[in-house]
């Protein structure tokens, strides 16, 4: 019954009270299998065969504008903790409620995406520098001259860029200097081209924002600290989604199946339609994902012990 926003609270679970509140529990739904799931669907449902895409769409589930979100969010959490005194059960802001036992294991989720998304970020550049050849690991993780960095991201019609490339992608057209559809067009591609350096210009500055640590004096042994790390909060990230898959097993979620019959019957009948959890195809990828990082991180340490 009242306006509220969850801006700074993604991949939140959001309920309508009956007294006419929205009650929010922050990032619970960061680690359902839902999640995940639409991550993977959305990008293999993309099936235009133009060679022009008029639909510049950033499919990246984690970015600098969802995790620029999260970190506010951490922000706000910790205040809101910090503010409440024990004995109060529900804390409030921007127009929706939280229960305070919840402020905490919000702020674990948040932190946890936010690891994974940088740690994965800085790992990866380090692999495609060793792949290219490039034994200079600082260059490797330099800022492009010509990224644009803003610490705000924007979603236009689902293209994601610094605000900064939209402030002067507007300006061009007050101006006139982008006067018609095919100038726009070829502004928004090449900004487009431009998302992996400017999200890498966002990536440095955000990881040391969050570890306090600068990328540009980065050694190779902090390097394998990084690959570590990412093992390990991946890891159990997966894990959590792997024991929130199997609720789509459980006897919750049978009910309608065999029926007139038994147990036996119930089961029977819910395997042959939805099959069973050791044989899913989504669980036995997540599976081979949590198998693969330990290779890939004994691969990435091989590789800078021969640097």
């Amino acid at each position: 019954m009242r306006t509220f926003d969850t801006a700074d609270f993604p991949f939140s679970y959001l309920e309508a009270t009956a007294e006419g509140r929205c009650l929010l529990t922050p990032g619970f739904n960061l680690t359902t299998v839902g999640t995940v799931r639409d991550g993977a669907k959305w990008p293999a449902r993309d099936r235009r065969q133009g060679n022009a895409k008029r639909d510049r769409i950033t499919f990246d589930v984690f970015s600098p504008l969802t995790v620029g979100r999260m970190m506010g969010g951490v922000e706000r959490l910790g205040a809101l903790y910090e503010k409440a005194e024990r004995k109060v059960e529900i804390v409030s802001t921007s127009g929706v409620d939280l229960k305070r036992v919840l402020l905490k294991t919000g702020m674990k989720f948040y932190r946890s995406a936010i690891d994974m998304y940088l740690l994965e970020k800085v790992l990866a550049r380090a692999e495609q520098a060793i792949a290219a050849g490039n034994t200079r690991l600082a260059d490797a993780l330099a800022e492009s001259p010509e990224a644009v960095f803003s610490e705000a991201w924007v979603d236009i019609g689902g293209q994601m860029m610094p605000r900064g490339r939209v402030e002067e992608l507007t300006a061009a057209v007050e101006e006139g200097r982008i006067a018609d559809l095919d100038a726009l067009g070829g502004e928004l591609d090449r900004i487009q081209a431009a998302y992996a350096e400017d999200e890498w210009a966002w990536v440095r500055w955000a990881y040391a924002k969050t570890y306090d640590k600068d990328l540009d004096g980065a050694t190779p042994d902090d390097l394998v600290q990084v690959a570590e790390k990412l093992v390990t909060t991946r890891s159990k990230y997966l894990k959590m989604v792997l024991h929130d898959a199997g609720k789509e097993f459980g006897a919750a979620v049978q009910t309608g199946f065999g029926q007139g019959g038994d147990d036996d019957d119930i089961a029977a009948d819910f395997a042959s339609v939805r099959g069973d959890y050791e044989t899913n195809k989504f669980v036995r990828q997540l599976e081979d994902d949590i198998a693969a990082l330990t290779d890939r991180l004994e691969r990435f340490k091989q590789a800078v012990i021969e640097l």
